[in-house]
């Protein structure tokens, strides 16, 4: 059995906490020994920041080995913090100046901070420590427990009329503190955070009474920076967030019964929409629905058990629906260059947010949505497709949201496809576009790829149709997806772009192929990640769908070579076999089959 050595990984402290970042530990370390609180407070704070690092440095070792290395990391934290928190407190008793906080090897950052400029219980979260180095010092590092302590003191002078309300971000700013800092559970459920909310609630009421009464300056400015400073921390919501962190913070969004109630309005009387002196009002509405839009979490259902986020979306959807949507859309000229505030809120804010949810409910809002806006969509698209050729970003991204919930909606789509078969024609017609695919060899994604990959992924969902197959079969397109595949950098757009020349192809096209090297390693890419995948998907290509595309790809000769010269392809295959259903299991089988007319794969195979 292999035994840990802490040694090889003492470098974990030297490597990840440089002269510039020693500024930050040395900076807590005079905080902590400043306000005497207890040190081992500053070895958790330390232990946290590294602990991304050394897990990954360690992700190879065997269990027993990371949890040695893991003890002697934080053994050797807390012996400096414990000395170097001494070493402060006997410089501030003795009134002398702190040298080197923290020492770690031979990389030591020094103070020029004198600590009796420090209050016992200073207001700054910690003193910017300068090197020698002359060079920029980085922010300055705050735990929980002091930035909860500044929040209180800001909720003071909020309610003594000493800090403005409108100031708070500047507040922040001063004492370098971001919304990224906002995502753990005692801050989240801070009274400064609630006090925001509430006060959000009250000046949409304001904006939304029957009355219509002006927001004055305060109010607006209020409203904007409150909205943005919740919206960021939203932002900061990811995989990894704990769901319950995640669906606590949107319950202490209280306003959200009143932005409702102004969506509705929206929808059913344009208010708000059609008075050019509500833009600032109106784009900071906008920011508000930005704090619901973030759905990422560990949990992809979490923003469903809150309830009131399905009655957003619905009534989000309500605008999409709404005459206003689609008159605002027919006012817009195809070579506008800039949204105004109010084509920006209902052609892209409105369907961005509807497109970013995919929870339990998305089928649902996206059918029912289509149903009822089908033909409308059409006519959109017959209106702007024939000047195609001087569209600016205004009507690209507008009409990719309308494509985004046609697939969002693919069952309804298809359904209606028979109806109005020329949407096929028009994703082609946008496919064909150099303009549009000029951008494709960028690695930059832009409103243009956006575009053709929604495209693509719209005329791949036809494929498994039977009939759709067979009409764009009959539109003789090969030489598009294969111009795709050979200038596209982004390998989501060329996967897509190969599934369809799976299905429209010869077997003889498919051996005219000839870029197979690079076909197969896009394959198996998307193939390894979706196995290691729960939901058996990666960037959203179904795993059924990669193995349908690579069984009729696998006739190539050069494609079936290009798999049998890694060993990994053929065990990956083997591994579909053992752990995926019926229907995988029998497109992995009939791949299998066809390689094993090579004597060696069959030996590998049976091995």
């Amino acid at each position: 059995m292999t035994k840990a050595s802490p040694e090889p990984y003492e470098d974990l402290l030297l490597s990840d906490y440089p002269e510039k970042n020693l500024s930050k530990v040395n900076a807590l370390a005079l905080k902590y020994a400043t306000t005497k609180e207890p040190k081992q407070q500053i070895s958790n704070d330390i232990n946290e920041k590294m602990k991304p690092k050394v897990e990954a440095k360690i992700a190879s070792l065997n269990p027993l080995a990371q949890k040695a290395v893991r003890k002697a990391v934080k053994k050797s934290i807390e012996e400096a913090v414990d000395k170097s928190v001494d070493e402060a407190i006997t410089k501030i008793d003795t009134k002398d100046k702190p040298t080197n906080f923290l020492k770690m090897g031979g990389c030591q950052a020094r103070s020029t901070v004198d600590p009796r400029s420090y209050e016992r219980h200073p207001r700054v979260i910690a003193p910017r420590l300068s090197s020698d180095s002359g060079s920029e010092s980085d922010d300055s590092i705050v735990s929980n427990s002091g930035l909860v302590q500044i929040l209180d003191e800001m909720v003071t002078d909020i309610n003594n009329n000493t800090l403005k309300l409108y100031h708070f971000r500047t507040r922040l700013s001063e004492k370098n503190i971001k919304a990224d800092k906002f995502i753990e559970p005692i801050l989240i459920d801070h009274e400064f955070i609630l006090l925001l909310a509430r006060t959000i609630k009250t000046i949409l009421e304001k904006w939304n009474s029957p009355e219509t009464q002006s927001l004055n300056e305060s109010d607006k400015l209020i409203c904007r920076n409150a909205a943005i400073f919740l919206a960021e921390i939203a932002e900061n919501f990811n995989v990894t967030t704990s769901p319950r962190l995640f669906r606590s913070f949107l319950c202490t969004m209280v306003f959200l019964d009143v932005m409702q109630q102004c969506l509705e309005d929206m929808s059913s009387s344009g208010k708000h929409l059609m008075n050019n002196d509500d833009d600032y009002n109106l784009e900071s509405f906008i920011y508000l629905l930005n704090i619901f839009q973030n759905f990422k979490t560990s949990s992809g259902h979490s923003a469903d058990e809150v309830k009131s986020i399905f009655k957003l979306l619905t009534l989000v959807s309500d605008i999409i629906r709404s005459k206003y949507y689609f008159e605002t859309f027919f006012q817009l000229s195809h070579d506008t260059s800039e949204f105004n505030i109010v084509q920006q809120f209902i052609l892209d804010k409105c369907p961005v947010f509807l497109n970013a949810y995919t929870g339990i409910h998305s089928f649902e809002i996206h059918d029912t949505l289509l149903e009822q806006i089908f033909d409308q969509c059409v006519q959109i698209l017959e209106h702007f497709i024939p000047n195609i050729e001087t569209w600016k970003i205004p009507i690209i991204r507008a009409i990719t949201h309308i494509v985004d919930i046609m697939v969002n909606a693919s069952s309804t789509t298809q359904a209606h496809i028979f109806q109005q078969p020329k949407i096929i024609d028009y994703a082609l017609t946008i496919l064909r576009n150099q303009k549009l695919c000029a951008r494709l060899q960028s690695k930059t994604m832009s409103p243009e790829i956006w575009m053709i990959n929604s495209t693509l992924t719209g005329l791949h969902n036809m494929i498994y149709d039977a009939k759709l197959l067979a009409i764009l079969r009959k539109k003789t397109v090969t030489s598009v997806f294969i111009q795709i595949t050979n200038t596209a950098k982004y390998d989501r757009i060329r996967i897509h772009a190969y599934l369809i020349l799976a299905g429209i192809l010869s077997e003889v096209e498919i051996k005219e192929l000839n870029n197979a090297k690079e076909t197969t390693m896009v394959f198996f890419k998307y193939l390894n990640k979706a196995m290691e995948s729960n939901q058996k998907m990666y960037k959203g290509v179904t795993l059924m769908a990669m193995l349908c595309g690579l069984k009729t790809l696998v006739q190539h000769d050069e494609i079936k070579n290009t798999i049998l010269v890694q060993d990994q392809n053929l065990q990956l295959l083997s591994n579909i076999i053992f752990k995926t259903n019926d229907q995988e299991l029998a497109h992995g089988l009939s791949i299998l089959w066809t390689l094993s007319f090579n004597k060696e794969v069959a030996a590998t195979i049976l091995n």
